[in-house]
């Protein structure tokens, strides 16, 4: 019901095309909507790009999501052949990985009049964001690319502080969400949500004075690279582990373009100690799997930290991307 409220974001006619995972949210929620509307939903029963680049041309698919951004990459790699025809697609969800400029640049160069959907949610659907622009709008104001956009129809939001008091425009904290579409609750569990019913995501977030939301990291210390779910925990063990030349470290995604994220470790080194990113990647080697190691290190003087002395994640990971 949210998504039939949303202008521009579903309507009858429409020919979806999804390959995500219907286990998935992002897989889920295509399906729902646009079988709620009535429309056409194609499924694929994984990616492939030439398969997919056929179907929006045969099949005049009007919207899909693009999961990664990146495979954008793949539209641009085809176009100038005459069997190729993309001009059906009207929108386009971004999801699964890094939105930015350069990704709106290049659908707005292939297909001038789509509107680009950036959006947020949760499998336990205690909240959605949205955000749609076309063309026009991103040109006005090329920032509108990072925002998630406000809570949809039906679904709440607020964004509490370390201290438990709700944050004022542009200052940060762990969003809360809360709607009629939530889950129960977790198996086992009588602590899934607040007494008052707000179900906190473990995702941080800033809002503007318009009411747009910001996604700034995940407080829950898990990184989607690649496709695969890597604990922030787990990496941190592996560098701490029998390496008495680390004082502290901290692990987080920083967006990359191939990746979605890629693993980056903020480093202490205690005093005297001298080491190298490989050091601590070959390090990580000896007791996770290769595909969970850093791929980047960065070397620092002290890890930001809260009143409390917790690792300010959000804060080191604006650090490291200045880096």
């Amino acid at each position: 019901m949210g998504y039939l409220l949303e202008p521009d974001a579903v309507n009858c006619n429409d020919v979806a095309l999804n390959y995500a995972p219907l286990f998935h949210i992002g897989g889920l929620f295509t399906m729902l909507k646009i079988l709620s509307a009535g429309a056409t939903f194609y499924l694929l029963s994984s990616f492939d790009s030439e398969r997919i680049i056929k179907v929006i041309t045969e099949e005049r698919v009007t919207q899909m999501a693009l999961i990664p951004p990146t495979i954008i990459d793949r539209f641009r790699e085809a176009r100038g052949r005459n069997d190729i025809d993309l001009s059906s697609l009207r929108l386009l969800l971004m999801a699964g990985g890094y939105s930015d400029e350069a990704t709106a640049e290049k659908a707005f160069e292939l297909m001038p009049d789509v509107l680009f959907m950036n959006a947020y949610g949760h499998s336990e659907n205690a909240i959605h964001f949205s955000n749609v622009f076309n063309r026009e709008q991103y040109y006005a104001d090329k920032s509108i690319i990072g925002s998630v956009g406000i809570p949809q129809a039906l679904y709440e939001a607020k964004i509490v502080k370390d201290d438990g008091t709700e944050a004022a425009c542009g200052e940060c904290g762990e969003v809360y969400g809360r709607s009629v579409a939530m889950m129960a609750g977790y198996k086992g569990r009588t602590d899934s949500f607040t007494p008052d019913g707000w179900f906190a995501t473990g995702d941080v977030m800033r809002r503007d004075a318009n009411g747009n939301y910001y996604f700034l990291s995940r407080s829950k210390d898990m990184i989607k690279s690649g496709g695969e779910n890597i604990y922030a925990s787990e990496v941190e063990n592996a560098i701490t582990l029998d390496s008495d030349g680390v004082a502290e470290c901290a692990v987080i995604g920083l967006p990359d373009r191939e990746w979605g994220e890629i693993v980056t470790a903020a480093v202490v080194l205690r005093p005297g100690v001298q080491m190298t990113e490989d050091d601590v990647i070959n390090h990580c080697k000896t007791t996770i799997a290769s595909y969970k190691k850093p791929k980047k290190v960065f070397f620092l003087p002290e890890l930001p930290l809260s009143g409390v002395g917790k690792v300010q994640k959000y804060v080191l990971r604006e650090m490291l991307m200045q880096m």
